[in-house]
């Protein structure tokens, strides 16, 4: 049927076809047009688009290929060829496709989005920001031209995540849910940032909401549970950790979570079990080794010696851990000076440790040495600034040492952090009533 039918009238033709969805007639009549005018690389290129619709990925390949053959620079054909070698896993070939057509001035929100995803498989946290801020670039010069894509805030909040900077995170998290709001891994990932920020009310809200969207991903039941025992929350903590082990996660990490909140509720028996599967799901976890080797010590379980010798051959940072334990343990006995000992034991070998700076703050304050503990509580909150628990334990000390106004700003910082929280609320009414 091309008889007397001109190359556009072809093409015009093939892409109606394309846009009926009637791939057949669209291969067909785009092959009679390449077969009359085999150097237009336009042709080539509605070739890969008519290949791509139907999930021919050499298709595309070969069909793309030739198009750059042809223009070397056509920004269409190199996206089209980068998200087929996405596809085929070939992300660095990829990366470089969507470069260029960025590049070459390419800037859809799909092309974003799909650039977007492979540096996030790559975790190239750097490069992704970089083509995040040419998106929002591209977005101000031409909104219409370039559309809004939900995974693009998405994926840049992850960058964001990664980089230890929670805050930005969550601004991109709630602008990807503004767009598609039934989306169970925004509310997954909003939940993580708001418990980076100890917004741990949001957190759980944000996971509940996860976990109704998509109730077989066993990552919202977990990571619930690892704020609801940051909470106070043992009993309900193990079941979501449960939860997240029926859904599938049986793994080390959800095997060593049960065991500490075993620990925490006293059921040494059952936290030992616990150490003991994730230890045989990964025979080299240090942590399951470390939180094992101090509930043996602590129950007078096991041989001493040995309990000691293979305490001594673990990471500095995890020996760090077993004394940070046993602390805890002191803590829980309310011997507030060996507690601070061991706690201060623990930075010593691991100043990264913040929850040792925390724990050892708070035992310097049980046993009255105030300003010890501001001097603590500072170290404390200039390692992890947005952790409302540094501010309000600061808040305490300062009362303490007479210094109300100071008090006060690190509670009213508190209130800003996790404004649903009604502790933080509280305190604050306890501050202004004195």
């Amino acid at each position: 049927d091309a008889e007397g039918s001109s190359t556009d009238d072809l093409e015009q033709r093939a892409y109606q076809a394309y846009e009926d969805q009637d791939w057949p007639q669209a291969s067909r009549l785009i092959a009679q047009a390449i077969a009359l005018a085999p150097d237009q690389a336009g042709l080539y290129r509605l070739k890969a688009y008519i290949a791509a619709a139907t999930g021919d990925d050499a298709g595309v390949l070969s069909a793309a290929e030739q198009a750059l053959q042809r223009d070397p620079g056509d920004a269409e054909s190199l996206q089209l060829r980068g998200s087929a070698r996405a596809r085929a896993g070939d992300a660095q070939g990829a990366l470089a496709d969507y470069a260029a057509a960025l590049q070459a001035g390419w800037h859809t929100s799909g092309f974003f989005r799909n650039y977007l995803y492979v540096l996030n498989q790559q975790q190239a946290n750097a490069r992704m920001l970089e083509v995040h801020a040419a998106y929002e670039d591209a977005y101000r010069r031409d909104p219409e031209g370039t559309g809004l894509h939900p995974d693009i805030p998405f994926h840049a909040a992850q960058a964001y995540q990664h980089l230890g900077q929670p805050r930005r995170a969550l601004d991109l998290l709630d602008q990807a849910i503004a767009q598609s709001p039934q989306v169970a891994g925004y509310y997954g990932n909003r939940a993580l940032a708001q418990h980076a920020l100890g917004r741990s009310s949001q957190s759980l809200a944000d996971d509940a909401r996860a976990m109704q969207l998509d109730p077989t991903e066993p990552l919202y039941p977990f990571n619930r549970g690892v704020t609801r025992f940051d909470l106070g929350d043992a009993a309900g903590a193990l079941q979501d950790f449960k939860a997240a082990l029926a859904l599938g996660k049986d793994d080390a990490d959800t095997w060593l979570n049960i065991g500490v909140v075993e620990e925490r509720l006293g059921r040494t028996r059952e936290a030992l079990a616990a150490y003991d599967r994730a230890l045989a799901k990964a025979p080299g976890n240090a942590k399951a080794l470390t939180n094992r080797l101090s509930l043996l010590g602590k129950a007078g379980k096991g041989d001493a010696a040995a309990v000691a010798a293979q305490a001594a051959s673990l990471p500095t940072e995890n020996q760090a851990q077993l004394l940070f334990n046993q602390g805890q343990a002191q803590t829980r006995a309310g011997q507030w000076q060996a507690a601070a000992d061991l706690f201060a034991q623990a930075v010593r070998l691991d100043p990264g440790l913040d929850t040792a700076w925390l724990n050892l703050g708070v035992a310097q304050a049980r046993l009255g040495q105030h300003q010890r503990a501001l001097d603590t509580f500072n170290d404390y909150i200039q390692r992890a600034p947005l952790k409302t628990l540094g501010l309000l334990n600061r808040a305490n000390v300062l009362h303490e040492l007479g210094d109300h106004g100071a008090a006060e700003q690190d509670l009213l910082r508190a209130a800003q952090l996790e404004p649903g929280n009604l502790d933080i609320q509280q305190r604050l009414a306890t501050h202004y009533s004195r």
